[in-house]
């Protein structure tokens, strides 16, 4: 199995010819979709780098990078590879969304689309015999597919995380169940209370967005935040010692402990 890529990139100027801003973008792009794939096959990322091998600026500019394991890693880069290339047939067919892919990973593997103000016309990834032109159509595709929210109210419980409070502020719930993120956006008088929540245990109430493909929202507009108890703060098992001595009445602890557990409710 390849673990090399070999990318084409057209910009839209007459002679083909790229800005440096628009080709980092345009890397940057295929490097994050590389990332939300590792994820998506491994649960996290940063076990593989990639190394450019061949650099032409001819018509159009062609580079090829190779996917290196990090030392001391195991070498997944042969199945990544592969599997980065199935998501991008996939993705291009239109057909039903792999049940793996979430919100980010889709958002970036909808990036690798040229626009406008990337000032790429074409973008064209290749692997052995397999090639697919990125183009507009791809992007559209993947607009189709994501479709619109769905909102309903609700909550989300998880640790928050990852507090942005410049321009639209927002922090990250990161879930119990599947420990999926959740963005979430909050109105600015609720700072002091978000601030004061960061790294616990919270219950976030507000306004569910969802997509219709999948049944965890991915985002909050948040009306209210109850923030847990920390776990030294809970009580323990001991702590109920002695607090009700005459629960069992005229029966021994046994005939009691029998009593319930043969009851009816």
């Amino acid at each position: 199995m390849a673990t090399t890529i070999t990318v084409q990139i057209r910009g839209t100027e007459g002679d083909d010819r790229l800005r440096l801003s628009d080709f980092i973008d345009q890397l940057d792009a295929l490097e994050t979709a590389l990332r939300q794939t590792e994820r998506l096959m491994y649960g996290d990322t940063g076990s593989v780098y990639y190394k450019i091998t061949e650099l032409r600026q001819s018509s159009p500019a062609t580079m090829t990078i190779e996917a290196v394991p990090v030392k001391n890693a195991p070498d997944r880069t042969a199945p990544l590879v592969g599997r980065f290339f199935s998501y991008v047939e996939h993705l291009d067919s239109g057909g039903a969304l792999p049940p793996e892919m979430d919100l980010i990973a889709l958002e970036s593997f909808k990036n690798l689309a040229p626009t406008r103000k990337r000032h790429v016309s074409e973008f064209v990834v290749r692997n052995g015999h397999f090639a697919k032109t990125i183009d507009q159509s791809f992007r559209g595709r993947l607009d189709k597919a994501i479709g619109p929210d769905i909102v309903s109210d609700g909550d989300v419980v998880g640790a928050l995380e990852m507090i942005n409070l410049h321009n639209e502020p927002r922090f990250a719930v990161f879930t119990t169940i599947r420990s999926r993120k959740v963005t979430c956006n909050f109105a600015p008088d609720m700072k002091p209370r978000v601030i004061a929540a960061l790294d616990q245990y919270v219950r976030v109430i507000g306004t569910l967005h969802y997509k219709h493909w999948n049944p965890y929202p991915h985002e909050v507009d948040v009306k209210d935040i109850e923030v847990y108890p920390m776990e030294a703060e809970l009580p323990q098992l001991g702590d109920l010692a002695g607090t009700n001595p005459d629960i069992v009445g005229d029966d021994t602890p046994e005939d009691f402990v029998k009593a319930m557990r043969n009851a009816k409710w």
